[in-house]
């Protein structure tokens, strides 16, 4: 597939698509409120809800902040609580000592629960597995609003 300005202004289109940018606000505005971020969002929902900016501010004076969402998603994301135990098929030492050191190396256990809390937060998850300027492999997840996932047979010719 050729990617020509036709087919680039097509998938711009789509990217920058209302629906498209709205998603990836209420992804933005969850991973917010996940880290934390909670007194802007609900400064903004008061907001909307009252005129006065006297109002909000006295609103916003009595705002015990309890992060419930956080609480949420953590408890649904419970399936790395105890260490998984991984193992190679053939059952060959050499293999399983690799995968153990590239388990260590990459932090895996603690990205895939961290993975797992990104399924539940966004329904998906994007793990990006990369390779560092020495050579070191690495694993990340990226946030539901960094990233947008494109069907490019859809734009056939």
């Amino acid at each position: 597939m050729l990617l020509d300005s036709k087919l680039l202004k097509q998938i711009a289109d789509e990217v920058n698509s209302t629906e498209r940018k709205s998603n990836r606000m209420e992804d933005y505005e969850r991973f917010l409120m996940f880290n934390g971020k909670t007194k802007g969002l609900i400064k903004a929902a008061i907001a909307k809800e009252f005129s006065k900016p006297e109002t909000v501010e006295d609103l916003m004076a009595r705002l015990i902040p309890i992060n419930i969402f956080t609480k949420i998603i953590t408890k649904l994301a419970g399936v790395f609580t105890e260490r998984p135990v991984r193992s190679v098929v053939d059952g060959n030492t050499s293999d399983q000592a690799l995968m153990e050191e590239y388990v260590d190396a990459m932090s895996l256990n603690m990205r895939m629960k961290e993975a797992n809390r990104y399924f539940k937060m966004y329904k998906r998850n994007l793990m990006e597995i990369y390779v560092d300027n020495l050579g070191c492999p690495y694993v990340r997840n990226l946030p539901r609003h960094t990233y947008e996932v494109l069907l490019l047979g859809s734009y056939a010719e």
